[in-house]
């Protein structure tokens, strides 16, 4: 099949950001390149980074940042076609030079001077990929307290197809989560499987990897002070607001207007896609039941 041919995100992505942009973390430094744009985005780009100017930086700093950082990383592997003997500027110039080529920061001139920055698009997915590569365990609690105070407010009159999409959203990532999670951990207990190991053992391990890598309230989940308890009034609120008249209306009317431009076909579809998302939220049980089965079946 030709890829041109599959719709949605199929195509978008190298819409979004420049096609060679992952070159460099697929060489044999990839490591290195990986480590200094953690390095750049922290240190100049990043949420806790100061404030950049507004034209961007001038070039000379970035490739002192470059050249300091590589100054203490000693283990790059000559790049194809380079002299082994250059000196520290001298690679850290190569290097940077390559990550401009390939997208990960772009040039700009301002009269006589340029500038170098990072183009929003790149600097979303280097986020996401930082967060991805940096994430903590989540903590169930705090997603369906989430859910349920976004449903409580709609079912209140205070939100209305903006907080029940967000709703869905979140539920529908919490899901996802948790079934990656129960993939995640089977594949571990398979090659745990291979050792010598008691099944009290491998079910404790199984108990505190989850917990320290994955859904960090996982041995309260059971529980009835746990607010997954609350699954049951969130799931009989959902279908007020899907059923009720005078709740449905509303929210239909914000997905027409708001979200489809007044496309009610469009609007419908969405709303409903919405509604089967948190409707999901019903086989939390069933995705945990697998994920606890797993330390039972390698037990």
């Amino acid at each position: 099949m030709d890829v041109h041919s599959v719709g949605g995100s199929g195509t978008k992505l190298f819409e979004r950001i420049p096609d060679r942009l992952f070159s460099p973390l697929a060489s044999s430094n990839r490591h290195q390149y990986w480590s200094l744009l953690c390095y750049l985005y922290r240190r100049r780009f990043g949420p806790d980074a100061p404030l950049p100017p507004s034209r961007g930086f001038a070039p000379r700093d970035l490739l002192q940042d470059v050249e300091d950082h590589i100054r203490y990383a000693p283990d790059w592997h000559p790049e194809e076609g380079e002299d082994p003997g250059l000196s520290v500027d001298q690679r850290a110039s190569n290097y940077f030079r390559r990550l401009v080529q390939v997208g990960w920061f772009r040039t700009e001139k301002h009269g006589l001077a340029q500038t170098i920055s990072m183009s929003p698009s790149v600097s979303q997915m280097l986020t996401l990929l930082i967060d991805y590569a940096d994430k903590d365990p989540v903590f169930v609690s705090g997603k369906i307290h989430s859910i349920d105070a976004l449903i409580s407010k709609v079912l209140k009159g205070e939100g209305g197809g903006d907080l029940f999409r967000e709703a869905a959203e979140q539920c529908r990532n919490l899901l996802i989560y948790i079934r990656t999670t129960g993939t995640n951990v089977r594949d571990l207990m398979t090659s745990i499987a291979t050792q010598e190991t008691t099944a009290e053992y491998a079910r404790r391990f199984f108990r505190d990897y989850v917990v320290n890598m994955f859904i960090g309230d996982y041995k309260e989940l059971r529980t009835q002070e746990h607010p997954l308890s609350k699954r049951p009034q969130i799931l009989q609120a959902v279908e007020k607001l899907s059923t009720a008249p005078e709740h449905r209306t509303r929210l239909m009317d914000w997905y027409t207007f708001r979200l489809a431009e007044g496309d009610r076909v469009k609007a419908t579809a969405a709303f409903d896609r919405d509604l089967r998302r948190l409707e999901e939220l019903n086989r939390v049980e069933e995705y945990l039941e697998r994920l606890g089965a797993v330390a039972v079946s390698h037990g």
